[in-house]
């Protein structure tokens, strides 16, 4: 089947999901039966596209990943489940966007309606939150302390290290993956319209984070710009620029603990 047939089949068996993204209506709900877990954070449904946990990000050691996939085939293979949608309905890859996933006949689930499969994944340590562009700030705060708590346990990978919050200054992670960096700003500088975070002395080789957009602003609003010492959280992909860098213009993936 070529790609425009595919593509029809999904807007007859979602069509509604379609007409609500691009219309920027609510999400919609539906109930599907999992058949495959295809990877840590993607499912097969019966019919319809695959359906991906947003927000999230699984360990890049294929064996942490592996443990977190069986888990996940655990919670859902074979059962019938309610799925909420998120919004955009799709990724690039045809995707379905979760913003929920409920077991209606589990006891947790008759017990608090807000319970929540992905939940469950971050709070036992087998997924970290990714924010994605769009979460809702209350979704996105239940989604950080179910992390935190998994942190404070030590659940899961958590325990293992395939999770880790790697310290900004001296920066010893590795680049070109998603990471979760804590560190202390030492100052500030601009490039453009990117407002540099720098965290050692040598902005050369030191860790530094680039703000655009909506976290440039949100770091402006909250700090004074001639005491910028906060001590932040940050979460995304490292690459190297000058020494390892991370770009970021959600301010959702930018965290003030101090």
């Amino acid at each position: 089947m070529g790609w425009p047939a595919a593509l029809l089949l999904v807007l007859m068996v979602f069509g509604a999901f379609e007409r609500s993204a691009l219309a920027s209506d609510p999400p919609a709900s539906l109930s599907v039966r999992i058949t495959v877990v295809v990877d840590p954070v993607t499912m097969r449904a019966e019919k319809g596209p695959d359906l991906r946990l947003p927000h999230v990000f699984a360990p890049d050691d294929a064996e942490a990943a592996g443990e977190t996939a069986r888990r996940l085939a655990d919670l859902v293979l074979g059962r019938m489940l309610r799925v909420d949608t998120d919004l955009p309905g799709h990724d690039r890859y045809g995707r379905l966007r979760i913003r929920a996933l409920r077991d209606p006949d589990a006891d947790v689930w008759a017990q608090n309606p807000d319970a929540d499969i992905l939940e469950q994944m971050i709070t036992e340590g087998w997924l970290a939150v990714l924010l994605e562009p769009g979460m809702p700030e209350a979704d996105a705060t239940r989604l950080l302390t179910a992390e935190s708590r998994a942190r404070r346990a030590q659940a899961g990978h958590w325990k293992s290290g395939a999770f880790r919050v790697t310290r900004a200054e001296p920066y010893a992670g590795r680049t070109d993956r998603v990471a979760i960096v804590l560190g202390r700003v030492r100052k500030t500088s601009r490039i453009g319209n990117r407002l540099h975070l720098e965290f050692g002395p040598d902005w050369r080789r030191d860790f530094t984070v680039g703000l655009t957009g909506g976290a440039r602003k949100a770091w402006q609003a909250a700090v004074d710009e001639a005491q910028p010492a906060r001590l932040i959280r940050v979460r995304g992909w490292v690459r190297w620029w000058n020494g390892p860098f991370m770009e970021l213009g959600d301010p959702a993936l930018l965290e003030f603990l101090d």
